[in-house]
């Protein structure tokens, strides 16, 4: 995945994200309104609009409901591609420099986070692959590439590079099975 390209707009990434379903205007809303799952990603993409135009007040504001009403911090540097899935974002920190590639599922406390400190020329934040699943508490900490179609435990801590199609688990993370 390449960190110089910005994603698709807003409305191209929540098109992509729901494709598969008969969007209605009062269905969206209906789900905006009782589902934290799209509320959380919804509210990520216009916050993230609006921090590119340069309205950081209301930038702050989205962020702020945002993690009230879903218990997801995601910052608005990060960049994320269409079909980010999270099933259950209540506890999720995504970190102001990761990139996620599209059609990744994060489940319930999981941390994707920096290591070390800003003053480093080093990247400091993860790279997600495409089609990856991280399941329920795990923790991806530091310069990490996850690979395409990757499977992440959980509970696994991960400080070491996952390759396209490894599924890895524990504490720290170990391949416990290859696709490819």
């Amino acid at each position: 995945m390449n960190k110089n390209i910005e994603p698709m707009s807003i409305l191209e990434c929540l098109t992509y994200d729901y494709r598969f379903e008969r969007p209605t205007f009062f269905r969206l809303i209906f789900r905006y309104f009782f589902q934290q799952a799209l509320r959380s990603v919804v509210d990520y993409r216009l916050a993230r609009y609006f921090q590119l135009k340069g309205f950081k007040f209301l930038t702050v504001l989205i962020q702020n409901f945002s993690y009230r009403s879903t218990g997801a911090e995601i910052n608005t540097s990060a960049i994320i591609g269409p079909g980010l899935k999270l099933p259950h974002p209540n506890g999720v920190v995504i970190g102001h420099g990761v990139h996620i590639a599209k059609n990744v599922t994060i489940y319930q406390q999981v941390t994707l986070g920096g290591k070390g400190r800003k003053t480093d020329v080093l990247p400091r934040y993860p790279v997600i692959g495409e089609n990856t699943i991280i399941y329920a508490g795990a923790k991806i900490v530091g310069a990490v590439n996850v690979g395409k179609n990757a499977v992440v435990g959980a509970n696994s801590v991960v400080t070491k590079d996952v390759a396209d199609g490894e599924t890895v688990a524990g504490v720290p993370a170990r391949v416990i099975k290859n696709y490819f």
